[in-house]
């Protein structure tokens, strides 16, 4: 007799020898390209940009700030994919910060470029641009070039990387989560850099800081035009998103606010149907008294 008798194991897995087969990913798709016309486009956008960004150092407030490098974005083409690892060149300290899908289905990559080193996407570039099949010398970088199909200075709205609708309207004050390039100084000194600008910008820092391997993450409360322009000023920005409430913040609450909020849910919740699906929870830590699993 089982011991368990209500509970029923039906269809149970079965094992069998793993036999590796070998990966063949979908062959890597560019728009037809002509190689002259195109990388004179790419060339063009590039330089485009690097001569559009701000001149400093510039005074703002009470500061004077400089950025430390151009934060780039890369678009693919409707339907094709872009070659983004290619932008990651961490040995010359050009670093891929995000890379996102928007409603077109372009793949759109932002890159983190320091003044010294935008030669370095250059010589790419006209290694493309110059390539002979005839007499071969050096990589070619066709896959990389030939899926970009524009370069331009990235904004604030190329750097958030959460839900698009959620994306804040002009002069809208929100809370968002800043997350900080670990290349772009010592992570002390890239919050500190952040921390320096709140006043001269309008933005304020409202939680502490909070550290991965490769970034850092806090708490800002402002506009996106005051958060834009320290982005642009500092150079420090990898991404944004909008902050979300995090469980920490009901369990914080005193008992009579957490029986607040909870009946202000109740009030708001519809009542299934008595043929609706039941759900079976086994945990010795629910209430059962609980006005949720009563509702």
């Amino acid at each position: 007799m089982p011991r368990y008798e209500h509970l029923l194991l039906i269809d149970a897995a079965e094992t069998a020898r793993y036999t590796a087969t070998r990966a063949r990913g979908p062959k890597f798709r560019t728009p037809p390209r002509e190689r002259a016309a195109h990388a004179a486009h790419l060339l063009g956008s590039l330089e485009q940009a690097r001569a559009a960004r701000e001149r400093f150092p510039q005074r703002i407030g009470t500061g004077f700030y400089e950025s430390p490098g151009l934060t780039l974005t890369f678009e693919s083409d409707p339907q094709f994919p872009l070659a983004y690892e290619s932008l990651d060149l961490r040995k010359s300290n050009i670093e891929l910060l995000a890379v996102k899908v928007d409603a077109e289905d372009r793949t759109i990559a932002t890159v983190h470029v320091p003044d010294d080193k935008v030669n370095v996407l250059l010589r790419k570039l006209e290694a493309y641009r110059d390539y002979n099949p005839e007499a071969p010398r050096g990589r070619e970088n066709r896959g990389l070039a030939e899926s970009i199909a524009n370069i331009k200075l990235a904004t604030l709205q190329e750097l958030w990387t959460d839900d698009p609708t959620l994306y804040p309207a002009a002069n809208t004050i929100i809370t968002w989560e800043v997350w900080l390039r670990a290349m772009a100084l010592d992570e002390p000194l890239a919050l500190h850099s952040l921390q320096r600008g709140a006043g001269d910008f309008g933005y304020e820092i409202i939680s502490n800081a909070l550290s991965f391997v490769d970034r850092t993450v806090v708490l800002v409360r402002g506009t996106r035009e005051q958060l834009a322009r320290g982005a642009n000023m500092l150079g420090i920005i990898a991404e944004v998103r909008k902050a979300k409430v995090t469980a920490d913040f009901f369990s914080s609450l005193s008992p009579a606010e957490q029986h607040s909020w909870s009946d202000d849910l109740v009030a708001r919740l519809t009542p299934l149907a008595e043929d609706a699906p039941l759900i079976c929870l086994l945990d010795t830590g629910v209430n059962q008294g609980h006005h949720y699993l009563l509702t």
